[in-house]
């Protein structure tokens, strides 16, 4: 059964105030966090950690604001090895044309294995796409401008190589797909098994 995206702007009447402020702390917290970062100039791990944070905030706040907006559902074995097989491609391909930035080490496994695929996908596949989809009915534009996001932030955060923004922006595709068609469980794992493919070949 095809889901709907959901619609954002069906907000009652009586929750406008709690959204207005929900809106205006998420907006403070991004401030906060932005000086810090040009303050404090962090290197590639912090500063992924910190982008998370604020990631992780929003994603928060559209489910304080939306508490039915996730739909996180569960894995299933009908889509665990095409999406296995997607995401290990395209995270060859990432690889190949250069790869993400973040240096070597146990805390960028982790958070590329555990970390990134949670939160991104919440953010991304969850509160983004549902969002964007409230304001523009053509699904194929929505999904061109997550996916341009979610490109478009592995440039600028993961200091990735520019030619990488293709298959990025075609994952990016797919995950929304994936997040439409099923849920975001599938998203996570997809993304995991692309980053997974990322790091084994960059330890080759």
């Amino acid at each position: 059964m095809r889901r709907e995206v959901l619609p954002v702007m069906a907000v009652e009447r009586s929750l406008e105030g709690e959204v207005r402020s929900l809106v205006m702390l998420s907006l403070s917290v991004f401030i906060v966090l932005s000086w810090t970062m040009a303050i404090v100039e962090p290197g590639p791990v912090q500063w992924a950690c910190i982008m998370y944070a604020m990631l992780l905030i929003f994603s928060g706040v559209f489910v304080l604001i939306y508490p039915g907006g996730l739909r996180l559902g569960v894995i299933r074995w009908s889509y665990v090895v095409p999406g296995a097989a997607a995401g290990i491609t395209v995270g060859a391909l990432v690889e190949v044309l250069g790869g993400p930035g973040l240096p070597p080490g146990t805390i960028s496994a982790v958070l590329a294995l555990v970390v990134a695929p949670v939160v991104e996908e919440l953010f991304f596949r969850g509160a983004v796409l549902r969002t964007v989809g409230g304001f523009i009915p053509e699904k194929a534009v929505v999904y061109g401008i997550v996916a341009g996001l979610f490109a478009a932030y592995h440039l600028i955060v993961w200091s990735a190589a520019p030619l990488t923004a293709v298959p990025y922006f075609v994952f990016g595709v797919l995950q929304c797909w994936l997040a439409d068609r099923y849920d975001l469980a599938a998203c996570i794992m997809t993304h995991f098994c692309m980053n997974l493919a990322i790091l084994v070949l960059a330890l080759a």
